[in-house]
Order: C-alpha cells, then sequence, then structure tokens
C-alpha cells in the first residue's frame, strides 16, 4: 500500500531534494522492512532516511 502511494511521486524521486523519511514506532522491527527499502529504491530515490530508536539494532546487531 505505501509503495502505491509512492509510485505516485516516482518522477520526483530522481531530485536529490527528494526524500523518503521511515518513521514512527521502530522501522527495524517492521517485518516487511527490507522489500519496502527494496521498492522504494527500485522507484528511484536517492535519498532514504530510516528513524530508528535502535531498539532492535541494541537486541540482535548481528541482524543489521
Amino acid at each position: 500500500m505505501f509503495l502505491a502511494a509512492l509510485r505516485r511521486f516516482a518522477p520526483l524521486m530522481a531530485s536529490p531534494a527528494f526524500t523518503v523519511i521511515l518513521t514512527g514506532g521502530e522501522p527495524f522491527l517492521y517485518p516487511g522492512l527490507e522489500p519496502l527499502l527494496d521498492g522504494i529504491k527500485d522507484l528511484g530515490c536517492r535519498r532514504l532516511v530510516v528513524a530508528s530508536n535502535g531498539l532492535k539494532l541494541a537486541r540482535q546487531p548481528e541482524a543489521w
């Protein structure tokens, strides 16, 4: 669903000024994060920010 909404912005994503920011809760706990990030990249996004509180990184550093 999120990628479908982002497709509307695909023509703008090549611009260095366009940024996708993922926040809220803990993005690294989202089970579909890796395919989501791949999909955003495939749409042409050049700049992506994931705001994390580091919860999963602290618990499972080997996972990332």
